[in-house]
């Protein structure tokens, strides 16, 4: 079976996807409809995040006091545009005292990729983000009961290489122009195709209301970012003033 139908909310959910190039904003109102602010790759997302925001909401006809709940993508992803996102997100939730949601990208990929809905239930599917040399952040994801994607419960997401991934149940990688070559090479050995994933900000949308529905969210002050390693930012600072 595909994801679930999703049932529109009761008050006005936002879900803010910043962690790469592209994403967007996204709303979904208690009438059913859902609309989009998507941004082009050349925009950065500390100019456009807050506008993107503020138009999303006023073609919604909604103010900041109708927002029911905030989710946003925690990554992995790009240092400047998951902070900025994660901090917006803990922001609003925190003036508007309404919950939040930090949602694994791995998941908002799986749920916004096309290809990725068709596997068979049995079949799993890697995302592979945050790649570097031949490791990258691998998210083993598999079906749950009623056809939801989810982390599967004997892999945990961690740093590896083509190495540490289980070939033999999976029916699809996702990954971007940075996939490593050896994941690429290991991929046409086992016979599993490579597809590029969308960070779509309506799958991130979409995963929250579920959550929401179930009663799902999580302290704003804790709310961090899924990051596997050290920011370059970080390395090159420490190499040039040592560490903090």
């Amino acid at each position: 079976p595909g994801p679930r139908s999703v049932s529109p909310p009761d008050r006005p959910i936002l879900a803010i996807e910043t962690t790469q190039r592209t994403g967007g904003v996204a709303i979904a109102l208690p009438e059913g409809r859902v609309l989009a602010e998507h941004f082009k790759p050349a925009r950065r997302h500390d100019d456009r995040l807050m506008p993107a925001i503020d138009e999303l909401c006023r073609r919604a006809g909604v103010g900041p006091r109708d927002l029911g709940g905030v989710a946003v993508s925690r990554g992995p992803g790009g240092f400047s545009g998951l902070r900025i996102g994660l901090t917006t997100a803990k922001m609003l939730a925190r003036s508007l005292a309404i919950p939040v949601l930090g949602v694994p990208s791995a998941l908002v990929v799986a749920e916004g990729t096309p290809d990725a809905a068709g596997l068979e239930p049995e079949h799993r599917l890697l995302v592979v983000l945050a790649a570097k040399r031949d490791h990258g952040w691998l998210s083993h994801l598999e079906r749950n009961e009623t056809g939801d994607w989810r982390i599967a419960t004997d892999h945990p997401p961690a740093t590896g290489d083509a190495g540490a991934v289980d070939w033999i149940r999976l029916g699809l990688v996702l990954g971007d122009e940075h996939l490593p070559e050896t994941f690429r090479e290991a991929a046409a050995r086992a016979a599993v195709p490579v597809r590029s994933p969308r960070f779509d900000p309506v799958a991130c949308l979409r995963l929250a209301m579920r959550s929401f529905a179930a009663g799902e969210h999580e302290d704003p002050v804790a709310l961090a970012p899924i990051y596997p390693g050290p920011p370059e930012a970080v390395v090159r600072w420490d190499a040039l003033h040592g560490p903090a």
